[in-house]
C-alpha cells in the first residue's frame, strides 16, 4: 500500500521532532526547517526554508497529501509584532500553498491560549464552539490562523484541522507535580502523535473541526469530547469473540494461514418483500449504500482486522436475485441496486488467506454468523448462534513449546461464562449465559469507561474508515472481476 506524503512545519522544534519519530513509520515525510537542521535520523526528505516565503511553501507542500503546520512563535509572551511573520503571514502561506497545489488537508497547531482568558477569569470549563477568548498576542495569532482556516475551507475547498495544544510535556516533567496547573492541560507524547495521525487519516467528509490536544486528564477544564468516538461493532463485544482476541493476542494460535467468515441470513427471499421504508431501507440503494456487503459483511470483516490485520487485497462476485421491487415509500416497482449475496477471497497483510461468504438467501440461516481462524500453534471457532461458546484447538501448549500429547488432541469447547472471561465478571454467576443485547451494554460500557480513564475506545471511525475501504474494494472488485488492493490499514 503506498504510504501517504505528509509535510511537517517547525520540525526542529519539541513537538516536530516528537512527531517525526512518531509518524516516519506510517508515512512518508517531508521535514521544514528554518534556521536549525537536524541530522537526517530516518528516509524523510528534508527541506530548508522561511515560511514567510510564499513561492518556498509552494515548492515545500508540492505532492503531499497533507500538512501539520507546526512552525511559529510560541511563546506566550510575544508582542504583536513578534508573532506577525511566523504566525500571520507564515500561516497565510501555508493555507494558500496548499490550496494552489491541490494539497487537501492542514493540520493546524493552535494553541489552549486561543481561550486561554476563560481559564485566567475562571476557570471554567471550555468547550471548542465557545467564542475565542485569547489571553495574550501569541493566543490572538492562533485564533487567526484558526479563522483563516476556516475561511479557505468554505472558499476553496481545503480541509483543515486545527489542534489547540495543551502542556506538551514528558511524563517525567509530570509525575510528581501535585496542584499544578499541568495537571489539567497536560499533553502526552504519544497522544500528540495519536492525535495528528488520526486527523490526517480522518475520514474526507471532515473539512473543518477543532480539537484540544490534551491527554485524558482526570482535573482536565478543556473539552475533549469532540475528539472521542466509537462504533458499534458490537461483535467485538460478544465474550467469546473477545476471548478469541485474547487467545490470538496470546500467541496461542501462532502464525495465521486462514481466516474464514460465514454471515448468512434469508428474510428477503419472498419477492413481494419491498424495498426503502422504515422496515426495509436495507434494500433500497440510494440509502443504504450496499446489501450484505456493507450490513452483514462489514460487521464479518471488522473482526476479522481485530483477530488477524489488515486485509490487503481482495476479489469479489455479488449477485442480485431480485432485480425489482415495489418501493415502500413510492408504491412503484423500482430495480433493485443492493446486492444479495457476496463473495469474496481475501489476502491479509501477515500472508494469511481468507474467504468470506454472506446472503440474505440462505433459506433456514436467521442470522449464522461464524468465523474460524486456523494457525500454526492452534485455531479458533465461534457461531454466533451458539453464542455462549468458543471453540479452541491447541496444538502447541504455550507454556511448555511442546506439542500436545496426541491422546489428549482435540477441539475444546469453552463455555464462556466464568467471572475470569472477557466482561462476565460484571454478570452472573457462572454457567449463567448473557444475551445478544448485552453485547450493546459491553459496548457502551467501554465506551464510558474510556472517556473517564482516557483511553480511545476501539473501534471508532479510523477503524471504521479500515472496513470501508474493504467493503468498497469488495464492491469494485465485483464490478470488474479483478484483484483489488484495499488501502486498509
Amino acid at each position: 500500500m503506498t504510504k501517504k506524503r505528509v509535510l511537517i512545519t517547525g520540525a526542529a522544534g519539541r513537538i516536530g521532532k516528537v512527531l517525526t519519530d512518531g509518524l516516519h513509520e506510517r508515512y512518508r515525510l517531508r521535514v521544514l526547517y528554518h534556521r536549525t537542521v537536524l541530522e537526517q535520523k530516518y528516509d524523510e526528505e528534508v527541506m530548508v526554508a522561511n515560511i514567510a516565503d510564499l513561492d518556498k511553501m509552494e515548492a515545500a507542500v508540492a505532492g503531499m497529501d497533507a500538512v501539520v503546520h507546526m512552525a511559529g512563535n510560541p511563546s506566550g509572551g510575544a508582542t504583536f509584532e513578534e508573532t506577525v511573520t511566523a504566525n500571520i503571514i507564515g500561516t497565510h502561506n501555508i493555507y494558500e500553498a496548499c490550496k494552489r497545489e491541490g494539497v487537501k488537508r492542514v493540520i493546524f497547531a493552535s494553541t489552549n491560549h486561543v481561550t486561554g482568558m476563560y481559564e485566567k477569569k475562571g476557570p471554567i470549563y471550555t468547550t471548542w464552539d465557545m467564542p475565542v477568548r485569547p489571553d495574550s498576542y501569541y493566543g490572538a495569532s492562533k485564533a487567526y490562523g484558526e479563522a483563516l482556516g476556516r475561511y479557505y475551507v468554505d472558499e476553496y475547498g481545503l480541509s483543515v484541522i486545527c489542534h489547540r495544544i495543551g502542556s506538551f510535556q514528558p511524563v517525567s516533567s509530570v509525575i510528581n507535580r501535585k496542584g499544578d496547573r499541568i495537571l489539567s492541560t497536560w499533553l502526552s507524547y504519544k497522544d500528540t502523535v495519536q492525535l495528528t495521525w488520526r486527523s490526517i487519516d480522518a475520514p474526507e467528509h471532515i473539512d473543518f473541526a477543532i480539537y484540544y490536544g490534551i491527554s485524558g486528564n482526570t482535573r482536565a477544564y478543556f473539552d475533549i469530547q469532540n475528539a472521542r468516538d466509537d462504533v458499534w461493532y458490537n461483535y467485538r463485544r460478544v465474550p467469546s469473540i473477545a476471548l478469541a482476541k485474547q487467545i490470538v493476542d496470546e500467541g496461542r494460535v501462532g502464525k495465521a494461514f486462514h481466516y474464514r467468515a460465514t454471515y448468512l441470513q434469508d428474510w428477503t427471499i419472498a419477492e413481494d418483500v419491498p424495498q426503502g421504508g422504515p422496515g426495509t431501507w436495507r434494500l433500497d440503494v440510494d440509502v443504504a449504500g450496499s446489501g450484505v456487503t456493507g450490513d452483514l459483511l462489514a460487521h464479518s470483516i471488522d473482526t476479522a482486522m481485530w483477530l488477524n490485520g489488515p486485509i490487503a487485497r481482495v476479489v469479489a462476485s455479488t449477485k442480485t436475485f431480485v432485480k425489482e421491487r415495489m418501493h415502500a415509500d413510492t408504491g412503484k416497482v423500482q430495480p433493485v441496486g443492493i446486492d444479495d449475496a457476496c463473495m469474496f477471497l481475501a489476502e491479509f497483510a501477515n500472508g494469511s488467506m481468507g474467504t468470506f461468504e454472506s446472503s440474505r438467501y440462505a433459506r433456514g440461516r436467521k442470522n449464522y454468523n461464524t468465523l474460524e481462524l486456523n494457525g500454526a500453534d492452534g485455531s479458533v471457532f465461534f457461531d454466533l448462534e451458539d453464542p455462549e461458546y468458543l471453540h479452541f484447538f491447541e496444538y502447541t501448549q504455550l507454556q511448555s513449546g511442546k506439542k500436545v500429547e496426541d491422546h489428549l488432541t482435540g477441539w475444546r469447547k469453552i463455555h464462556v461464562t466464568n467471572s475470569e472471561h472477557p466482561y462476565m465478571d460484571k454478570y452472573w454467576v457462572p454457567g449463567t449465559c448473557i444475551g445478544y443485547e448485552h453485547t450493546f451494554l459491553n459496548a457502551l460500557a467501554d465506551f464510558v469507561e474510556g472517556i473517564e480513564s482516557g483511553n480511545l475506545t476501539q473501534p471508532d471511525f479510523v477503524c471504521a474508515l479500515q472496513t470501508q475501504r474493504v467493503c468498497d474494494a469488495v464492491i469494485a472488485s465485483a464490478a470488474s472481476g479483478n484483484w483489488i488492493a484495499t488501502g486498509a490499514e
